[in-house]
């Protein structure tokens, strides 16, 4: 009877360890810190009329879905690069790529974006999205292309929403 007795004892030691076990790793896994999110990214785009840099009705509005993904997170990071096709000289596609890019930033301070969120750069005719021979129109080359990085901590864009004049890939 007592080795009986011993036996049920062993057994209901061991259980009892094995569930303290199984409760301190659940305690552990609670106390684990969380994972870092990474960065949501979303492209935009914003096309231009030959030799134009004024913004058109969908550049308007590419430009109001910036705005309010950078309002939604309460920060974020823009980056903007005009960009110009080969029509024209060099000099003057690159001061036609600034004035695009300068419009867009001008644009979206315009609805609240802190300059100091804002990063601006244009490349003239050099890295075309479309790369064509020279003195080619190319509406696809004619863009500011627009980055949108929410901070880490900021909460992930429901359906991936990219602007209404197309995103950039």
């Amino acid at each position: 009877m007592l080795r009986f007795a011993s036996w049920r004892l062993l057994a209901a030691l061991s259980g009892i360890l094995l569930l303290a076990a199984c409760s301190e790793e659940k305690q552990e896994a609670a106390a684990a810190p969380p994972k870092p999110v990474a960065p949501q990214v979303t492209n935009y785009a914003v096309y231009f009329d030959t030799n134009k840099s004024n913004l058109k009705s969908d550049g308007q509005a590419t430009v109001q879905h910036v705005s309010s993904d950078f309002h939604r997170d309460g920060a974020g990071t823009v980056t903007i690069v005009g960009k110009a096709d080969t029509v024209g000289s060099a000099k003057s596609n690159m001061a036609l790529s600034e004035a695009r890019a300068n419009q867009v930033r001008d644009a979206l301070i315009a609805t609240g974006v802190p300059a100091s969120n804002i990063h601006t750069s244009w490349t003239g005719e050099e890295q075309l999205p479309v790369q064509t021979a020279n003195h080619t129109a190319e509406g696809q080359n004619r863009v500011v292309q627009i980055k949108y990085e929410a901070p880490a901590t900021a909460q992930a864009p429901v359906s991936g929403q990219q602007g209404s004049s197309g995103g950039m890939e």
